[in-house]
Parts: structure tokens; C-alpha cells; sequence
């Protein structure tokens, strides 16, 4: 629970601390224009087909359970001149099969290639089958490639009368070269006069990068971004050559992309990637004992006297990473991320192996019977401050802003009865009437947002004002 809240409240953090900053120009990797983009016209096509496996050592579909398998069995005994239908057919040595490959670009007939197959039905084990003439077919539903060969499988399977052992995926397998192309794709990209180019990461700076760099090189205006995700080249007329000559010249070019600032949190793993684009402001977590913080200092560096330097601003970061032995449960203070024991003998301290009744104690007493997720105890020397009944005031209506989202998504599980009456009249009484049980939940104590909100503001203030600070400390249940 506590490693949870506290993925959660760092993911939050470093969200809003990447919403409140600007980036720098800092520039990514550079590479060629045929690493970082496809070209129309060049691409694979799937195919698919349906077969049968043959050959399987009583590892096949049973033909009760698999209607399929049998139908498709007598379909090809009859084709062979065997007539089985009517009779019972006993066998566990076949197995349906779905075929699927892909059909690179530009392929001749006669070309091989590889083919997939997975088991339809409930056979255990393609091991040791043989996938019998199989038609793959096209999106047009014609057909592009005739698969047949041994199937080579990954996993295996052994059994015994006391135990299965199953090793990867004996269901599923390939067969090596067994495709042969007999039919080609009519497709002449030398005949064509302009084709897209079309980015595997869209980016608008990187598409107009990519049309500066060959316009530059042709020196003529022939490519030309459209949106964030393409760019078209055209072929120049007194180009010598035709668009592959074009492509292949352009290929080679180094372009500088450019991406995004972004921030991937796995909240599961706890994993946290971030690109070299993020800045991150001013922030502070701690988490149980451990306090981290990233704050800036800017300074102005002026040049010396009677040279030909400019004023300039550096951003030194100041980066601490501090442990308080003291520190109590997982709480976090984005504002003050301090964690002080309490300074006055009313204060709870947030300790749990040391508070008598444990962690179901601290939570009774921390709680003061407002809520079940967090509250916090505050130093009533707050109240005699000046602003503070404002303070109080603005944080009670945030809070009651978070929990009319809350209870507004509780009122839509609920089903139309005779006191809404249903339709858009529904919609307006159910939102009023959230948003008033929203307000007097946080006016009752709500669930302790408050209260950290006005702890956090006025420890910051006295920070700045330089006066004793006034110890607060959050507790989590």
C-alpha cells in the first residue's frame, strides 16, 4: 500500500513538474533519412490460408471435438479419390491448422518464404507434423502463395502418469522456407513521379528537417512537408533518373530529429523513463525517510570589463538527497518536502512501530473520524495567523473540486429511477446534486487535502519569511 502511493505521488509530481517547465534545444541522435522513414509503396502484405498438419504421434485434434478437423479431412480424402463419408473416422494423428505469412515487396514468383502455423482445435503438440498444400490468401482473397513443408516448433511437450511437463509452445510452430510465391504484386515505383515519405515517429520539426535537407541537396523545391507524419517527393524534371535514383540519393542524408519531451511511468513496476528533452523544475519527494529535492538558482554572470561578452544567466541546480531518521510513514509535501518530528507535544507523531496501538492507532488518531484516506494534524497556532481563515477557506473549495470528480463517477454506475426521471434533466439534478454533497463532505473534514494544502502554504511562507517554521506532519493510513 504505502509503495503504491508513494508510485502514485511520484508519477504525479514528476507530471506536474514537466507541466511547468519549458525544454531546452538539447538535440537528439542523428540518423539517415532510411532509418527514420517508409517509403510508399514499399511495404509487406500479410497473407493467410487454412490447412491441415498430418504425421502428429496422437498429439492431433480429437475429431468429436474438432468438427472442423473432420470435415476438412474427408474434404481432402475426397479430392484424392477416397470416399469416407458416412463412415467413423478414429484418428488423433491430424491437427487443423490456420497458415499465415508475410509477402515482402517486390517479390518474383518462385520466391520462398517463411509461414507460420497455429493449432485451430485442441491438439497438444505439432511436433513432428508435416503441413500438407496450403493456398495463402491476400486481402483481395486471391491467392499469392502455395506453404507446404515440416513444421519446426519452439516448445515440446512430455507427459507422464504423475505429471505434464510443457516447455514454450508446442501449438504453434514455423515452416522454414515453405511458402512459394505464384503470384506478384503489379507495383512499378521506377514509374512513379512522386511518393511519400512517411515518418515512423511523427514530428513536425523532423518532417520539415527532412524536406530542408533534400531540397538543399537537389537544390530545387521537390519535397515539401505535409503534416507532422509525411513528406512528398517529387521527381524534378531535369532530374537524371528516375524516383529510385531520387530516393537512393536522398536515403544517405543525416537529419538531426527531434522528439517530443516525454515521460513513460510503468505504475505496476515502478519503472520511470525519461528522455533527454525533460527539464524538471523545482520539486521536492520524500517518501518514509528519505527526501529528495531539485531546486534552481539562477544567477547572472556579467562579462569583464571592455571584452565583446554578452550577459548571460546560468541555471546551476541545486540536487539534495537527504535521510531524516525521524522521519514517520509514507507522506509527501511537495511544497515544504520536509519531514520533521513534531515540535509540540499536541502533534501526532507519525511513527507507527513506536506509536502504542501500531499502524490501526495512528489511523484512528490521526483521522479524527473524517475520512479513511489521509488526514493531517495541524499546529493551532495556524489558526491565529492572519489570512488563515482564507487560506482554510480556498483549500476546503479544492478539495470539494476533487471530490465532485469522485462522487460525479459513483452517480454514473448508478440505473434511472422515478427521483431523476432520466434524460438531460438526469444529468443536470445528478451533477447538482454531487457537486453539493461534494462541498459538505469538504466542509465536514473531507479527506485530509485540506488540510495538507494549508500546512504545506503556510510552512512554505515562513520558509521564505524567514521565521520559525511551524512543524506539521502528515499521516497516511
Amino acid at each position: 500500500m504505502k509503495t503504491g502511493l508513494f508510485r502514485r505521488t511520484l508519477a504525479i509530481a514528476l507530471t506536474a513538474a514537466l507541466a511547468l517547465t519549458g525544454t531546452s534545444p538539447a538535440l537528439a541522435a542523428p540518423a539517415r533519412i532510411k532509418d527514420i522513414v517508409e517509403i510508399e509503396g514499399i511495404r509487406d502484405n500479410q497473407l493467410i490460408g487454412y490447412g491441415l498438419v498430418v504425421g502428429l504421434n496422437g498429439t492431433g485434434d480429437s475429431l468429436n471435438n474438432s468438427p472442423f478437423t473432420r470435415q476438412s479431412l474427408i474434404a481432402m480424402l475426397e479430392r484424392m479419390g477416397v470416399n469416407t463419408r458416412g463412415e467413423t473416422l478414429r484418428t488423433a494423428n491430424v491437427a487443423a491448422v490456420m497458415v499465415t505469412a508475410n509477402l515482402p515487396p517486390f517479390s518474383t514468383q518462385g520466391s520462398r518464404i517463411d509461414v507460420s502455423v497455429a493449432a485451430m482445435g485442441d491438439a497438444s503438440s505439432l511436433q513432428g507434423g508435416t503441413l500438407l498444400v496450403t493456398p495463402l490468401l491476400g486481402a483481395d482473397g486471391e491467392a499469392y502463395a502455395i506453404a507446404q513443408g515440416p513444421v519446426l516448433i519452439n516448445g515440446f511437450s512430455a507427459q507422464g502418469e504423475a505429471a505434464t511437463v510443457i516447455s514454450g509452445v508446442p501449438t504453434t510452430g514455423m515452416v522454414s522456407s515453405g511458402g512459394l510465391i505464384e503470384r506478384e504484386i503489379n507495383f512499378a515505383l521506377g514509374a512513379q513521379h512522386s511518393v511519400r515519405l512517411s515518418l515512423r515517429n511523427p514530428d513536425l520539426t523532423t518532417s520539415r528537417r527532412i524536406a530542408l535537407a533534400i531540397n538543399d541537396l537537389i537544390g530545387l523545391p521537390v519535397a515539401i512537408p505535409t503534416d507532422p507524419a509525411n513528406v512528398r517527393l517529387s521527381l524534378p524534371n531535369n532530374f537524371n533518373g528516375n524516383i529510385v535514383d531520387l530516393l537512393t540519393d536522398i536515403e544517405q542524408l543525416v537529419i538531426q530529429t527531434d522528439q517530443a519531451a516525454r515521460i513513460v511511468i510503468n505504475e505496476n513496476s515502478g519503472i520511470i523513463v525519461i528522455g533527454r528533452d525533460v527539464r524538471v523544475s523545482s520539486v521536492a519527494i520524500a517518501h518514509a525517510n528519505l527526501t529528495i529535492s531539485i531546486a534552481e538558482s539562477p544567477n547572472v554572470v556579467q562579462p569583464e570589463p571592455f571584452s565583446l561578452g554578452e550577459t548571460a544567466v546560468e541555471q546551476p541546480d541545486q540536487r539534495q538527497r537527504r535521510r531524516h531518521p525521524a522521519c514517520g510513514r509514507a507522506g509527501i509535501d511537495l511544497a515544504a518536502a520536509a519531514c520533521r518530528w513534531p515540535q509540540h507535544p499536541g502533534h501526532l507523531a507519525a511513527r507507527s512501530d513506536r506509536h502504542p496501538a501500531g499502524h490501526q492507532g495512528l489511523g484512528r488518531a490521526a483521522s479524527r473520524n473524517r475520512g479513511d484516506l489521509m488526514a493531517v494534524a495541524l499546529n493551532p497556532a495556524y489558526q491565529s495567523m492572519p489570512g488563515y481563515a482564507n487560506l482554510r477557506e480556498k483549500a476546503v473549495e479544492l478539495e470539494g473540486v476533487f471530490l465532485n470528480t469522485l462522487v460525479s463517477e459513483m452517480f454514473k454506475g448508478l440505473e434511472t429511477d422515478s427521483m431523476f426521471g432520466g434524460g438531460h434533466a438526469e444529468e443536470t439534478w445528478r451533477g447538482m446534486m454531487s457537486e453539493q454533497y461534494a462541498a459538505e463532505m469538504a466542509q465536514a473534514g473531507g479527506i485530509g487535502i485540506a488540510d495538507q494544502m494549508v500546512a504545506a502554504l503556510i510552512e512554505m511562507q515562513a520558509a521564505e519569511n524567514s521565521a520559525p517554521q511551524l512543524s506539521s506532519m502528515g499521516a497516511y493510513r
